[in-house]
């Protein structure tokens, strides 16, 4: 965003002996043979392909590959991968062979493609690959998304040959992973008898309904609703007093069935923020603003991200000043971590992010400019109702828990903060969601604190989480 919405972080691994932050994995819960989620074996599949994973057919003790635990070795083959992401028994070879899945009694044969779910698999004849999402879950026949490792059947002399492991986004090499229904049709669908359906939370009332952000360019951010009846509507920051009215908005989206899957950023840096949809699927979809009438449309989307699965731990914000909105994702072990936006097709990569700061909570953290250096701040909402700003340093890590100050008090429901430059000033203001409709905000004034209850206004009436 032009002044960036609301966040609520990522969180991430690990740091080196040296003290280097490296790129965060994701976390794994299953063992070898034991029950496996739909978003565990996704995130399994996405470390191959960032790790850039060789095709190697020979299942050699030099080829086999390791896991995203480090633990075992897998062939990096199509049926290696497979045994990989389904966390199988690798054995002294590197997991089963195709022919091995073909009589396999750990599999179910499903009766139709359509019945397919991501995590799910397509095996024929000497070759498998999983499933990773339909193109469009409307038409099927548009084809869809895998995770495959396939061959070029020219290896060299020790059986390495120029193809990698691939998904739905392009590998380091321009590979994607994608099939047309007619490559479809030539497989047949199975699921791993030990895949559990993932359960991404999406509760009713967690304030991501209403969210801000520069949708027409005008250094003021405006209210974005997302209705019950599937409409996103946009109410147009006026700059007068109240900002916002019932007969100044527009629906500018419509078929969004989730408002807790939804988020506003500016992914392209042209200063018109566009809207993210985090799909049950794991996939992270931007409808880019065109600036018309209205500003987004279903043909005019692309995706940016995959393996992310719960909605509730991604935030936007643009946390390194280049013009273009970041991802954070605070996950349950509560480190934050930014995926860079490095303006690219696709935007972001799971080989592209970094741990900026631990020990937080998805349901605590906003973000958003508050001291106006564009380098977008994190800002905790406490449970005693404390309101928090941590100061983007641009270090490496960018926030410390020694570089933090108390700008408000008296919140005490977090997920009725909201964060939004209102008045075009370039400081970010606080917006809070009333019980009784009322959108009011507290204006930054850029002193110590920064916000008062003595200093606030409302601005819209009638709108509810």
């Amino acid at each position: 965003m032009f002044k960036k919405t609301l966040i609520t972080l990522l969180l991430a691994t690990a740091t080196a002996a040296s003290g280097m932050i490296l790129a965060v994995t994701p976390a794994h819960a299953s063992t070898v043979g034991g029950e496996i989620t739909r978003n565990e074996v996704l995130e399994r599949a996405q470390n191959w392909v960032d790790r850039g994973i060789k095709y190697n057919l020979t299942r050699s003790s030099a080829s086999l590959t390791t896991d995203p635990e480090g633990s075992h070795r897998y062939g990096p083959d199509c049926s290696g991968f497979v045994s990989m992401v389904w966390h199988l028994e690798p054995g002294q070879y590197g997991g089963l062979n195709t022919s091995g899945f073909a009589s396999w009694s750990g599999k179910i044969n499903l009766s139709s493609l359509h019945d397919l779910l991501p995590g799910d698999a397509l095996l024929r004849s000497g070759h498998i690959e999983l499933f990773a999402g339909w193109k469009n879950e409307s038409d099927h026949g548009q084809g869809a998304y895998v995770y495959s490792l396939n061959g070029t059947g020219n290896p060299d002399a020790n059986g390495w040959e120029n193809d990698w492991a691939k998904g739905p986004t392009a590998n380091s090499h321009g590979q994607t992973g994608f099939n047309s229904w007619s490559d479809l049709t030539t497989y047949q669908p199975i699921r791993y008898r030990n895949i559990k359906d993932s359960t991404a939370p999406a509760p009713a009332n967690d304030g991501h309904r209403i969210q801000f952000g520069d949708l027409n360019g005008d250094g003021l951010d405006d209210l974005v609703q997302v209705r019950d009846d599937k409409q996103v509507v946009v109410f147009w920051n006026s700059g007068a007093n109240p900002n916002y009215s019932w007969s100044n908005n527009r629906s500018v989206l419509t078929g969004i069935d989730n408002p807790s899957m939804i988020r506003v950023g500016d992914f392209n840096g042209d200063n018109l923020d566009d809207i993210l949809q985090i799909r049950a699927n794991g996939n992270l979809v931007v409808f880019f603003n065109t600036g018309a009438n209205p500003n987004f449309n279903w043909s005019n989307n692309r995706l940016v991200l995959t393996a992310i699965t719960d909605s509730a731990e991604i935030s936007v914000g643009d946390l390194n000043n280049d013009g273009l909105d970041d991802i954070v994702q605070t996950r349950p072990t509560g480190q934050v971590v930014v995926f860079w936006n490095s303006g690219a097709n696709p935007n972001f990569s799971w080989s592209n992010n970094r741990a900026v700061l631990s020990a937080m909570a998805k349901d605590e953290v906003k973000v958003g400019d508050f001291n106006a250096d564009g380098l977008d701040d994190i800002l905790q909402t406490r449970t005693g109702g404390q309101v928090v700003a941590f100061w983007n340093s641009g270090a490496n890590p960018n926030f410390s828990w020694s570089n933090n100050r108390a700008v408000l008090t008296a919140m005490n429901e977090k997920n009725r903060v909201k964060t939004g430059d209102l008045n075009g000033d370039g400081l970010d203001d606080l917006i809070q969601i009333r019980p009784t409709g009322q959108v009011v905000v507290f204006w930054n004034s850029g002193a110590n604190p920064n916000f008062s209850w003595s200093n606030n206004r409302a601005v819209l009436t009638a709108i509810s989480l």
